[in-house]
């Protein structure tokens, strides 16, 4: 999918994203993309797994541009997506080329870099 400002041009039909949409109200079962990125975002080891997300939160751009940008925060997941976020901007500026990024960064899990699953977006 491609969110435009006007409108999103979705790659799936309306009705079938909002099936495959994660849940606010009850556990996700998932196939989750674990990534292993080195700073500059090349991917150094990946694998899928099976997995159970707790009901997920939808929040916009804007919400999501104010936690990472809010210092107050403190817990392993803001951490994370700060991590995940640095990775970015390295590669905005030109540290790497090509591939995607999606999950998890060198360091490994718990303090490592970002852990994150990939989201469909919310119905």
């Amino acid at each position: 999918s491609l969110y435009a400002a006007a409108a999103p041009l979705h790659m799936l039909p309306p009705p079938l994203l909002a099936a495959a949409a994660l849940s606010d109200d009850a556990p996700n079962e998932c196939l989750t993309a674990l990534v292993q990125l080195d700073l500059y975002g090349h991917i150094r080891h990946c694998q899928l797994v099976r997995s159970l997300v707790p009901p997920v939160r939808c929040l916009s751009f804007d919400e999501v541009d104010s936690l990472l940008a809010g210092d107050g925060m403190t817990s392993e997941v803001h951490s994370d997506l700060t991590a995940l976020d640095a990775i970015f901007q390295r590669r905005e500026d030109g540290g790497a080329r090509g591939g995607a990024v999606s999950a998890r960064a060198a360091g490994g899990g718990s303090g490592g870099a970002a852990a994150a699953a990939a989201a469909a977006p919310c119905a």
